[in-house]
């Protein structure tokens, strides 16, 4: 994300701080709608799997440190949309280096 320019007025910086913010996760969703990802699995999927972080000092973080055990189901969900996912990316035609794409 670009950063607004300091000599902006606090509101205005605010405002389009959030709009941009706003519209990279839009950016994000049809990223994944294109690849043929389904949007409310991945949401299901985010919820339940663990979300980690790594510091500047090089330790990890468990952001979802509240949730120890996801259930059986939740369990078979995480697998199959990995399995489903993995397959769909698998038919994509073309090769992405993360490195040159700028969406």
């Amino acid at each position: 994300m670009r950063q607004v320019p300091n000599d902006v007025e606090y509101q205005t910086k605010k405002f389009l701080t959030a709009l941009a913010s706003s519209i990279e996760k839009l950016q994000n969703v049809i990223r994944l709608i294109t690849l043929g990802i389904d949007y409310k699995k991945f949401i299901r999927f985010a919820a339940i799997t663990p979300n980690y972080h790594v510091l500047a000092n090089g330790d990890i973080l468990n952001a979802n440190i509240h949730r120890q055990t996801i259930s059986n189901d939740d369990f078979q969900f995480c697998r199959d949309f990995i399995i489903e996912t993995a397959l769909r990316l698998q038919e994509t035609d073309f090769k992405l280096d993360e490195n040159d794409y700028y969406g």
